[in-house]
């Protein structure tokens, strides 16, 4: 797998920034017990980090997102937020407090989801760079970029019977295969599936927003040309312009999928 996501890469002129040597990729675990949690934070870039999340009990689980890493106060009370990059939200902060664990005193961290109770962090170890590099090709599945056209057709029918079972109705999908084969960016199609998958989440926040979904009969989706995504509403069609440059997609997608009807 590794090395089919390397051959993406390359295929995309797509590079994910090695770690850094000064700063190792971080395994955290929840010390709740009634949850047995694990992130995993992986340097991406400067200021810029990779969170994988897992056993939350949430619908983050599973999933890895791209950060900006903020530091905040001072002295004392200096700390760091990781907030979603191309969003507002916080999921996880570190203030230096501590907290007694089996007669030790540890440092704690907190991961903030909505819905949930935050949940206190101990960091466990350096991650292998196997494990960092199992986070970044998780951030490329998380964006819908798959190793090959064939998957990602797969997670794009994947997305329309999700729409289906969410709204219980059809949408019709036309790719413009071409233009992404003109630019050599032909599993970039994939980043549909979270356009998709948010208009289906969309229709299910009330009746209104149901009725609006559901005017829409056809999606279309086409490479940008200036490197973010962009939404034309055609009547019962949108036309989605994607963009692999544009972080957290499956995340952003939403509120552009609801501004939009």
């Amino acid at each position: 797998m590794i090395k089919m996501i390397a051959t993406v890469l390359i295929a995309l002129s797509i590079q994910l920034p090695s770690s850094s040597a000064a700063e190792s990729a971080k395994i955290f675990h929840s010390i709740n017990g009634q949850v047995n949690a694990r992130l995993v934070v992986v340097p991406f870039s400067k200021g810029k980090y990779l969170l994988q999340f897992s056993k939350f009990e949430h619908n983050i689980d599973n999933k890895t997102f791209l950060y900006d890493k903020i530091f905040v106060g001072q002295g004392d009370s200096r700390g760091a937020q990781f907030k979603m990059t191309g969003g507002q939200e916080i999921h996880f902060t570190s203030f230096g407090k501590s907290i007694l664990v089996k007669g030790s005193t540890r440092d704690y961290s907190e991961v903030h989801l909505t819905g949930k109770n935050s949940v206190k962090m101990i960091f466990v170890k350096n991650a292998e760079p196997a494990i960092a590099q199992q986070v970044k090709t998780q951030y490329l599945q998380t964006q819908g970029i798959f190793e090959s056209k064939v998957v990602t057709k797969r997670h794009l029918q994947k997305s329309l019977d999700y729409f289906k079972k969410k709204c219980h109705s059809k949408l019709g999908i036309e790719v413009d295969w071409k233009s992404f084969e003109s630019i050599k960016q032909k599993t970039a199609a994939g980043l549909g599936h979270s356009y998709i998958k948010s208009l289906a989440d969309v229709c299910k926040i009330d009746k209104d927003y149901n009725a609006a979904a559901l005017k829409i009969h056809k999606i279309m989706i086409k490479p940008s040309k200036t490197g973010k995504d962009k939404l034309i509403r055609t009547g019962d069609k949108i036309t989605v312009f994607v963009s692999t440059k544009v972080p957290n997609v499956q995340y952003t997608s939403f509120n552009k999928m609801k501004d939009i009807l």
